[in-house]
C-alpha cells in the first residue's frame, strides 16, 4: 500500500513539473498596465458663456496617465502672445475688453499629449473711469468749494485725484496728466498726486487728467487754476535761530496759503519793506514778535518818521498781524517809560481809550497796567468806527502773562475755542470794524507757527487762514 502511494505522488510531481515547464516555454512575459494621457479643464468660464465686462477669471485643469512627468502649455488667444509652458494647474486673468476668447491647455508626458479648450465671450465695457480732481482751498473738478485756486507766477501747485471704473469688475490701470503749460502729457502711471510749477505768465490754465481702465476705455477730467501777480505778501519779521526752523517756518506758511497768489518778504534778508514794496499787494500778513527788527524800529522811530503800515492801511490795504508783543506800547518798550501815545494809537488810528480801569478811571491804556493790578487795558478805533462809540479791543492778562483778546463794541472775535490738541487757547483773533463783507485789520496774540496747539493741527490753522483771507476779499 505504501509503495502504491509513493508511486502516485511521484507521477503527480512529474505531471506538475511538465505543466510549469510548458507554461514557461509557450506564454509571453506579463507587462505593466499604462493609461493613455488624458486632460480636462475643470474650472473657469464655461464653453460658450459670456462674462460680465472686465470680470476677473481663473482656469483650472487636471491630467492623468501618460508615460512620465506631465507639463502643460497654456494660451489665451489675444492675451498670451505665445504658449506658456508650466507645471501649474491653474491660471488667473484680469478682466479683458469686449470680444471672443479661446483658452487652450495641452498636457505632455513623454511622447503623449492631450488638449482641451474653451471658447467664451466678454461683454461690452459699460464706460470709462470716473475721476475727481481736488486742489487747494477745497476746490475740485466736481463739487468742492467752487473756488478757483490762484498762484503767483512760477509757484508750485499740488492737485490730487481719486478714480474708479464704472464697470463692476473693472479697475483704473493708469493716469496721465497735462498741467496746462508747455510740458504736454506724461506717460500713464498709478500716481494720485501731482506737484508742478505753474506757468510764468498770468492767465487761467487747465489741468487735464486722463484715466484708462483695464478694458481700454479712457476718460478726461479737467481742473482750472489761475496764475496772477501776488496779491498777498507774507512779511517774516521773526528770524529763527536755527536755519532748519527757518525753513520749517517758511514751508508752514506756504502750506497755509496754498491756492493763494502770495509772495514772501524776509526782513532779515531783504530789510524793512517800504510803502512802495507793500503797495503792490492787497493784503499784508505780518509774522512778528517782540524782538523783531521791524516792530522795534517802528517803536524807536515814533513819532518822528512815517510808518509803512499806516500808509498801507490808509491806502486801502488789509493787514493781519500776528505774534507775541504786537499789542505793546512800543514807544514805552523802547524808552522804558509807559507812554499812552503808541504805534497802534497813532499809526493805525487806534485811539487810547479811557475809563477802562477801576483803579484809575483817567488812565489811558498801558501795558504797565497788567502789573499794577489793572488786568485789562484797551485801545479803540477813532477813524474806522463811529467816534461816539469807539470799537474797543481789550487785552485780558491771564496767568503766565498769556494774553487774550476781548472784543468790545464795534469789534468781534473771529477765532476762538481750542487748539489742534484740544487745549483751550481762548479768543485770539479779532477783526474790526465788526460785520460787513471786508475786514481791514486782524490782530492775533500769537504766531501760528510758534503755538504748539495750533501748529499741531494744520487743518485748523489752514481753515483759519482761509477764513481770514476770504473776509479780506481773497
Amino acid at each position: 500500500m505504501l509503495k502504491k502511494l509513493l508511486t502516485i505522488f511521484l507521477i503527480s510531481g512529474l505531471l506538475l513539473g511538465a505543466l510549469f515547464l510548458s507554461c514557461a516555454e509557450d506564454d509571453p512575459t506579463l507587462t505593466r498596465f499604462v493609461q493613455n494621457l488624458v486632460l480636462e479643464i475643470i474650472a473657469g468660464p464655461k464653453e460658450g458663456s459670456t462674462l460680465l465686462n472686465n470680470e476677473f477669471f481663473t482656469f483650472e485643469w487636471r491630467a492623468q496617465g501618460g508615460g512620465g512627468d506631465i507639463t502643460y502649455e497654456i494660451q489665451l488667444t489675444g492675451v498670451d502672445a505665445s504658449a506658456i509652458t508650466t507645471t501649474e494647474v491653474s491660471k488667473g486673468y484680469p478682466g479683458q475688453s469686449e470680444g471672443s476668447y479661446t483658452f487652450t491647455v495641452t498636457a505632455r508626458a513623454g511622447s503623449e499629449s492631450s488638449s482641451d479648450s474653451r471658447t467664451f465671450s466678454v461683454g461690452a465695457n459699460l464706460g470709462p473711469p470716473t475721476v475727481t480732481i481736488t486742489g487747494a482751498r477745497g476746490s475740485a473738478s466736481s463739487g468742492g468749494s467752487g473756488v478757483t485756486p490762484a498762484y503767483s507766477p512760477g509757484a508750485t501747485a499740488f492737485v490730487r485725484w481719486s478714480g474708479q471704473d464704472v464697470d463692476r469688475f473693472g479697475e483704473v490701470v493708469g493716469y496721465r496728466w497735462d498741467s496746462g503749460g508747455t510740458q504736454g502729457f506724461n506717460e500713464f502711471n498709478m500716481a494720485n498726486t501731482a506737484g508742478f510749477a505753474v506757468p510764468g505768465t498770468p492767465g487761467t490754465y487747465t489741468f487735464t487728467l486722463e484715466a484708462i481702465d483695464n478694458g481700454g476705455e479712457t476718460s478726461s477730467t479737467t481742473f482750472d487754476y489761475e496764475v496772477k501777480n501776488a496779491t498777498i505778501v507774507v512779511v517774516d519779521d521773526k528770524p529763527q535761530g536755527n536755519p532748519l526752523d527757518e525753513l520749517d517756518e517758511d514751508q508752514f506758511y506756504a502750506d497755509l496759503l496754498q491756492g493763494f497768489a502770495f509772495a514772501t518778504w524776509d526782513v532779515a534778508a531783504q530789510g524793512i519793506p517800504t510803502i512802495g514794496d507793500l503797495s503792490v499787494f492787497e493784503v499784508a500778513i505780518l509774522y512778528s514778535a517782540g524782538g523783531s527788527a521791524w516792530w522795534a524800529a517802528i517803536g524807536t522811530d515814533f513819532p518822528g518818521s512815517a510808518v509803512q503800515l499806516s500808509d498801507f492801511v490808509d491806502g486801502g490795504g488789509k493787514l493781519w498781524v500776528m505774534g507775541q508783543g504786537i499789542m505793546e506800547d512800543l514807544t514805552g518798550l523802547a524808552s522804558g517809560v509807559a507812554d499812552p501815545a503808541s504805534f497802534e494809537a497813532v499809526y493805525l488810528h487806534l485811539a487810547p481809550a479811557t475809563g477802562d480801569s477801576t483803579t484809575d478811571a483817567g488812565r489811558t491804556w498801558s501795558r504797565a497796567g497788567e502789573f499794577s493790578g489793572d488786568l485789562q487795558f484797551t485801545f479803540a478805533d477813532d477813524v474806522l468806527g463811529d467816534p461816539a462809540n469807539f470799537p474797543r479791543i481789550a487785552i485780558q492778562a491771564q496767568s503766565g502773562d498769556v494774553e487774550e483778546i476781548v472784543a468790545g463794541t464795534g469789534a468781534e472775535i473771529i477765532y476762538e475755542g481750542k487748539g489742534g490738541l484740544g487745549d483751550p487757547i481762548g479768543d485770539v483773533a479779532l477783526r474790526f470794524p465788526s460785520g460787513g463783507t471786508s475786514t481791514t485789520l486782524v490782530f492775533m496774540t500769537f504766531p501760528l507757527f510758534e503755538n504748539v496747539a495750533a501748529k499741531a493741527s494744520q487743518i485748523d490753522s489752514r481753515t483759519l487762514t482761509q477764513e481770514i483771507m476770504r473776509e479780506m476779499g481773497q
